[in-house]
């Protein structure tokens, strides 16, 4: 079964950090625990004891550049990633540059994309609204 984070013991979480969260979790299984598993974030953050965690985490699935054939080239596609873009938060481990080199925000507000690959996104693609205007493309 492929699951995005996999727990073996049920309801222990207590040496799962509870600053972890701006993740992007995509497998058709987000949460495993024990035998239990969970297929949406609102089912993962419904778990008792779990929440703050994740609750600025995703669910989408990120669009490489080239997933098919060798060489793979994982770059996220700028124009396809609206829903990662600036969601990450750099504060509690201060990276300072992803994959590539590119330059990550290390000062406050430390925002920076979610995954390994910092990427300027354009807003010209199909994006996912954010509640924060009435622009799709951005």
């Amino acid at each position: 079964m492929s699951v995005a984070l996999r727990r073996n013991v049920a309801a222990n979480l207590q040496n799962y950090t509870t600053t972890s969260n701006n993740n992007d979790f995509f497998a058709p299984v987000l949460y495993a625990e024990g035998a239990a598993t969970y297929t949406t974030l609102a089912t993962m953050l419904a778990i008792s004891g779990f929440s703050p965690r994740e609750s600025a985490s995703v669910n989408v699935m990120p669009q490489f550049v080239n997933i098919a054939t060798t060489p793979f080239d994982l770059k996220l596609i700028a124009n396809l990633n609206c829903s990662t873009n600036d969601l990450g938060n750099n504060s509690g481990i201060l990276i300072p540059d992803d994959i590539e080199g590119d330059v990550r925000s290390t000062t406050n507000p430390f925002i920076t994309d979610i995954g390994a690959d910092e990427f300027a996104g354009t807003g010209t693609g199909a994006g996912v609204w954010r509640g924060v205007n009435t622009n799709w493309l951005e």
